[in-house]
């Protein structure tokens, strides 16, 4: 990357950035308003959209003295109360994934129960994982990628709760494993195996009356990357190499804000601010030791690392967010393919810590190539260790810390976007990790894809590039296999939008783990797969009786 291109990223310039972009952005809304009056609570819209792109096409058959009667109905029910109530949060805010089948009055709906299973089958080239080396795809494993079972209950009107379990990890009971002393043959070690745990997230959230906010306490997912919002919203089977550097969960807290609603209610949705406080050592199936603490150094055996992770994320939907029943209900990523018209969504995000306690394994699912970690973890306490001369000892590994190389931390910016318009379909990324433990790591993506539907079927053919390079095994310079790319070549077929999908993908994987016996030179592994995946997701809600006519306490 050049050496303008960085400065142009640098942290110190994003202020002015963000500056400029609400100067144009209020510029734009000033004009807006100029023509159009200010209407009492959510701006209705003149073309309700509740089932998509099908819904939209058929609505332009309508008279427009149809449409203008729907505009006359929608504003009433807003002047009787709809903004009284507060359990719109759920359907607002990106809590859960899948909004498409939220029922139409939330005000109803105090516990939902949902579940979701992810059933796939890999088959790859002869130097994959997936093949007995005879020759190409001449095998499928079938696994599950996810079996997922919870809940979500609005406790009253200003609070609520979550848990989610992953029940792919419990299918298999965990094992365990003993090393002995070759002489004496007692048993050394015991150690149990892949056990993931059960917990993939818990916790509650509390509304509060200023700027629709909302504070979560407990393990949830991090507000960083946009993917890691889209579980079951993905547009491939996989997300982008990004995704496998750092942790995604965390313990602590969480606070979300929509910064414009102070200022003009009806622009609330436009921008969205998330952004957290946790613990840094990863939570449930991420995390490390059964005890989920900072001050966990499991036996001895880890360093301690004390230093909070920060994460934030900012959006901004220069359109709004999605407009269901005439209503915007912010925006919920992977749902926008469903949309008809004009959306765009830009954001920006950040994830910080001092001490990286955790990172994540990159699995290149080729056969005789171990586990990849992009990043480095601290392995040592910070300023370094002692030799035996009871010296700071800077003879070590350049991975490990030193009293000039203290501690090896993670200062990481995300800038990304997606945009849909008439069913085109485009998003991307750009990645980039500094400190001591980002080894200089890049990412870049871009998705291109288009939806057709077929009555109430859409089909999406999709296309992406994903590639990410750096110094991985920080040697001071980029390696054959310190740059990968993967091509996304697939279709996903939605037989009910999100709940009920097929993903038929070719993956090709250009990457130089291999070597020429010959000239000693990098080359490519043949390890191309092809994915078949299909996903099921249900959402069931129960009511209170006494709740049935919707009529709650407001703040």
């Amino acid at each position: 990357m050049s050496n303008s291109a960085c400065k142009f990223l640098r942290f110190e310039n994003l202020v002015t950035y963000f500056f400029l972009i609400f100067i144009v952005f209020h510029t734009s809304l000033l004009s807006q308003e100029k023509k159009t009056a200010t209407p009492i609570g959510p701006q209705p819209i003149s073309i309700p959209d509740t089932e998509g792109i099908t819904t939209i096409r058929e609505s332009e058959k309508e008279s427009s003295k149809d449409t203008e009667e729907r505009i006359k109905e929608i504003a009433e029910e807003e002047a009787k109360g709809l903004e009284r109530h507060r359990f719109f949060h759920v359907r607002y805010l990106p809590l859960a994934e899948g909004f498409a089948n939220r029922p139409k009055e939330l005000e109803n709906e105090r516990l939902l129960i949902l579940g979701r299973v992810q059933a796939r089958g890999i088959a790859g080239q002869t130097e994959s994982n997936y093949n007995n080396g005879n020759r190409d795809f001449n095998s499928m494993d079938w696994h599950f990628r996810r079996v997922r079972l919870g809940f979500m209950y609005e406790g009253g009107t200003w609070w609520g709760m979550q848990m989610h379990i992953r029940l792919e990890d419990q299918i298999n009971q965990p094992y365990i494993t003993t090393t002995t002393d070759p002489v004496t043959g007692n048993v050394e070690q015991v150690r149990l195996n892949d056990s993931r745990g059960a917990l993939q997230q818990a916790n509650v959230w509390f509304n509060l009356p200023y700027m629709d906010g909302m504070v979560m306490l407990g393990m949830f997912r991090l507000p960083w990357l946009r993917e890691w919002n889209t579980a079951a919203n993905m547009m491939t089977p996989e997300r982008t190499f990004a995704h496998t550097t750092i942790h995604q969960f965390d313990l602590g807290t969480q606070f979300i804000f929509h910064p414009l609603k102070e200022w003009k209610p009806k622009y609330k949705r436009h921008l969205l601010f998330r952004g957290s406080i946790t613990n840094g050592a990863g939570a449930g199936h991420e995390g490390f030791g059964r005890r989920q603490a900072l001050s966990d150094t499991r036996s001895g055996t880890r360093p301690f690392l004390a230093s909070p992770a920060y994460h934030w994320r900012l959006i901004w939907n220069p359109f709004g967010g999605f407009i269901r029943d005439g209503y915007d209900v912010g925006w919920h990523e992977g749902e926008e393919v469903f949309q008809p018209n004009q959306r765009l969504s830009i954001g920006v995000g950040g994830a910080h810590v001092r001490e990286l306690a955790l990172n994540a394994n990159y699995d290149a699912l080729s056969s005789g190539v171990p586990g990849q970690n992009f990043t480095t973890v601290q392995n040592r306490p910070t300023g370094g260790t002692f030799d035996s001369n009871n010296m700071p000892n800077y003879m070590v590994d350049n991975t490990e810390t030193t009293p000039s190389r203290r501690e090896l931390g993670i200062n990481a910016f995300t800038y990304d976007f997606t945009y849909t318009i008439n069913g085109y379909y485009a998003s991307g990324a750009y990645t980039r990790f500094g400190g001591g433990a980002g080894n200089d790591i890049e990412n870049y993506n871009l998705t291109l894809g288009y939806v057709i539907p077929i009555k109430k079927i859409h089909i999406m053919p999709v296309y992406r590039y994903d590639v990410i390079e750096g110094d991985f095994d920080r040697n001071g310079r980029r390696d054959p296999t310190d740059i990968l790319r993967n091509h996304w070549l697939g279709v996903n077929i939605f037989g009910d939008r999100h709940l009920m999908k097929f993903q038929l993908f070719y993956q090709i994987a250009q990457d130089k783990f291999g070597t020429n016996p010959y000239t000693n030179q990098y080359r490519d592994l043949d390890n191309n797969l092809v994915w078949f995946q299909v996903q099921m997701t249900f959402w069931s809600g129960t009511l209170k009786m006494d709740d049935k006519d919707g009529l709650v306490n407001p703040l």
